[in-house]
């Protein structure tokens, strides 16, 4: 009895270590480039510094391991962050810092260019293990599925 009980733990044990598997690495550049690629946006977005990025995300700079940031010219709300961090807890930080982000933005829009606004309510936040990504683009549906190709 007591091996029969040793060897089902050791099934159990097999199986669950098989099914915690490390999220595949991601390309943030390359996802980034592939939603530029999708003609997701209405304009050019131009890249900005990390250090930039971070402040208008509320981020402390120090904490991604990666991030690359697109922001439009400010005459449309389109832009798009991706970030690689260290922990999924930072990760997590990220995601409720792109809510707040696209809230922001949503209250500036619907004064200055409310044409702006429904992009912005199909804003694309999305987490996978350390990574988050918003969007917010003029095609979300192009971008969402460019996004989902880098999460599969």
């Amino acid at each position: 009895m007591k091996k029969a009980l040793v060897l089902f733990l050791i099934f159990i044990f097999t199986l669950l270590c098989g099914c915690t598997s490390k999220p595949a690495d991601v390309d943030i550049s390359a996802l980034a480039d592939s939603v530029i690629s999708a003609s997701a946006f209405s304009e050019e977005l131009e890249r900005a510094d990390s250090q930039i990025g971070c402040f208008l995300y509320g981020i402390d700079p120090s904490l991604p391991e990666d991030s690359v940031f697109l922001f439009s010219s400010g005459a449309t709300a389109e832009e798009l962050a991706v970030f690689k961090m260290r922990a999924e807890a930072d990760a997590e930080a990220v995601e409720n810092a792109a809510r707040e982000r696209v809230t922001a933005q949503r209250s500036s829009f619907t004064d200055y260019n409310p044409d702006e606004v429904p992009k912005l309510d199909k804003a694309i936040i999305k987490r996978s293990g350390i990574y988050a990504v918003l969007c917010v683009a003029a095609d979300s549906s192009a971008a969402e599925n460019a996004i989902a190709a880098f999460f599969r």
